[in-house]
């Protein structure tokens, strides 16, 4: 059977079915020109969410590392076998630099499940005692196929198309060697069969294509590899090898044909299906924040007992990117099924849990509370699973929350019900430091502040596409110090630079020659495929979202926002938050409001006395966002004329 169907559910995969031995299988490629590890991940992420994958293969063609202990030939096959400290694939462009220019690779992918290394097992020592016969494979596919041999060149090239070359040798450009320099040839003995012959390792896989044979030698003797998993444009474009590319496909099929046929099919029925429903990318640009992840990992550490931990702080500060990241890293090191859920309004938690319910087959016949209890009990099933829930700002939509606003009616429809909290992991997202205590314990929280001045640099440099250094320029220090090393703030920046092809002094420029202009700049949106196309993507707009819940929720919080937004943002004391707040508020109202603000990040509370209430300082681009907003409702004269007032009346000498 060969049945094609037609993309559906938003998924534009396009799949091919059919049969091996007893085994039933899905196919899908990635798109035409697309090449790397993101738009990979993006295919599969597709296919699980519309099948029940067991188990998965990926066949493909690759550039080989020939050495003394491996004499890899053209054709031949590269299978990935954990050795080592490897998880048999080796991410070899994922890494940070370190002092002194060195590249580190950090992390490691997963082991294969145990069923693929079983049936791996029983291959090579049929391999080893009676041979595989890919030969045969190959022959059944040019009797089935016989276009494909004849017209596209899916067979054997012939050994005297097979030339290793000097690994310093640069070729010049082409699709052949017709005109390389011979001189540069090594000598090989030649084979006694022109059957292709298997190799079991690590495989390196990256989204850089790996162009020269010295750096190919040096990185396969480093990490222990036996080839590099390249896509087929990165050999056309870097390799004169186009004509073995049709062959290499066709043994890597064969292989993978035969290799089927020692996977049992008891192991495939009791290996549990394993879901990634992730909504975006890796992300490859991330820059590390390691303190933060040693944190996650500290309070989701267990894989058998539940577990919840809760990154928060300023919008814009990089919460989910790093869930992003952390979702990926644990991916790769635990056996176990991931979910993404927003949790920003009511309807988009409703309309993941149905995306859920949708991918992993629960009865599409449930609505509303019935489905989102029936998703809450399938996942706690699940013997480990990690559940990102993102973005929960607004607090009430998930545990009843009394307000003086809400006299005696609670706020709806407490969504903590339909949370799962059995055998696995949640890290939540929020704005709102109060999600600790409220939908968490005290301990579980991890604020997420600025970047350190080293990370910061890094983002804006990888963003910005410029020259990495270890020590900034005079204006790109003036840059993060203005926008404080905030993370959108800063990709926000890089983009507009990349798109303009702006210096960073002119934009330092730009940003210091008028609120207007500085307001024009930090409102500008751009495009990223790590975030949710629906949400701001603007520092300016981010927190203004912020502000009218705020507004909503706490008149008192709305007044002191607006009136300090027009004094000096450091040192504040209790007294002018109450004045800011007017006589209409007492001071335990005052006192109230500060603290939500302070849970929004918005303001930042010390406490220099222990029998003293607090002093305040705010974030000046917080400051000044408010001030914008309070511009556009017109209403700015109002409060600076407010602030004004109250710093005369508290303060009739001066201010110090």
């Amino acid at each position: 059977m060969n049945l094609i169907i037609p993309p559906q559910n938003g998924d534009p995969n396009d799949y091919s079915f059919g049969r091996i031995g007893v085994h039933n299988l899905v196919i899908a490629c990635l798109p035409p020109g697309t090449t790397g590890v993101g738009p990979a991940a993006v295919v599969a992420n597709n296919m699980s969410r519309n099948f029940s994958i067991k188990i998965g293969l990926m066949v493909g063609i690759g550039g080989g590392v020939p050495s003394k202990k491996s004499d890899i030939r053209l054709g031949d096959v590269a299978v990935s076998e954990p050795t080592g400290n490897h998880g048999g694939v080796v991410q070899w462009d994922f890494g940070k630099t370190e002092q002194g220019g060195e590249f580190r690779r950090t992390g490691m992918l997963n082991r294969p499940p145990e069923v693929l290394l079983h049936a791996l097992q029983a291959l090579k020592i049929r391999d080893v005692t009676d041979g595989i016969f890919l030969d045969k494979a190959l022959e059944t596919m040019a009797t089935n196929k016989p276009r494909m041999v004849e017209e596209f060149d899916y067979q054997y090239q012939g050994a005297e198309e097979d030339q290793l070359f000097q690994s310093a040798y640069e070729h010049p450009a082409g699709d052949t060697c017709e005109d390389c320099d011979t001189k540069q040839v090594i000598e090989r003995k030649p084979r006694k069969s022109t059957v292709p012959r298997v190799f079991y390792g690590n495989i390196a896989s990256g989204n850089r294509v790996m162009k020269h044979g010295t750096a190919r030698d040096e990185i396969g003797k480093k990490e222990g590899v036996i080839c590099f998993e390249m896509e087929a444009a990165g050999l056309m474009n870097n390799f004169p090898c186009l004509m073995w590319q049709a062959y290499a496909a066709a043994t890597a099929a064969a292989f993978a044909r035969v290799f089927l046929g020692f996977v049992q099919k008891q192991e495939v029925i009791d290996t549990p299906v394993q879901y990634t429903i992730i909504p975006f990318p890796r992300n490859t640009d991330f820059i590390s924040r390691d303190d933060i992840f040693k944190r996650i990992d500290k309070l989701l550490h267990s894989t058998t007992t539940y577990q919840t931990a809760a990154l928060w702080g300023l919008g814009g500060c990089g919460k989910t990117q790093i869930a992003l990241e952390y979702a990926y890293r644990w991916q790769n090191n635990t056996s176990g099924s991931i979910f993404w859920v927003r949790g920003d309004t009511e309807a988009s938690f409703s309309q993941n849990y149905s995306e859920i319910a949708t991918a992993t087959g629960i009865s599409l016949d449930l609505r509303g509370e019935d489905l989102l209890a029936a998703v809450k009990q399938w996942i706690e099933q699940l013997p480990n699973w990690l559940l990102i829930l993102d973005n929960v700002d607004n607090l009430k939509i998930f545990k009843k929350i009394y307000s003086d606003q809400d006299g005696d009616q609670p706020q709806n429809p407490e969504l903590l019900r339909f949370i799962p909290n059995k055998n696995g992991a949640i890290l939540w997202t929020s704005r709102d430091n109060s999600i600790i205590g409220r939908l968490l314990d005290l301990s579980r929280g991890i604020e997420v502040q600025k970047m350190t001045d080293p990370e910061a640099l890094k983002l804006f440099q990888t963003r910005s596409g410029r020259h990495q250094s270890e020590q900034p320029s005079d204006e790109e220090r003036e840059l993060l110090n203005i926008l404080d090393s905030l993370p959108l703030a800063i990709a926000q920046a890089a983009a507009y630079m990349r798109l303009t092809r702006a210096s960073v002094k002119y934009y330092v420029e730009m940003l210091k020659e008028s609120e207007v202009e500085q307001s024009q700049l930090l409102d500008f949106e751009f495009s990223d495929i790590h975030r949710q196309s629906d949400m701001p993507n603007s520092v300016m707009k981010t927190w203004i979202i912020s502000m009218k819940q705020i507004a909503q929720e706490n008149p008192c919080a709305e007044q002191i926002l607006n009136t300090v937004a027009f004094l000096d943002n450091q040192g504040l004391p209790f007294e002018v938050l109450c004045a800011a707040g007017g006589p209409g508020f007492s001071k335990r109202k005052v006192l109230e409001a500060a603290g939500r603000l302070v849970d929004y990040s918005f303001l930042q509370a010390q406490i220099i006395l222990e029998d003293a209430t607090p002093t305040y300082q705010e974030h000046r681009l917080v400051q000044f966002a408010t001030r914008q907003a309070l511009s556009k409702a017109q209403r700015n004269r109002e409060f600076s004329s407010y602030a004004l007032q109250i710093m005369t009346d508290l303060f009739p000498d001066g201010y110090r």
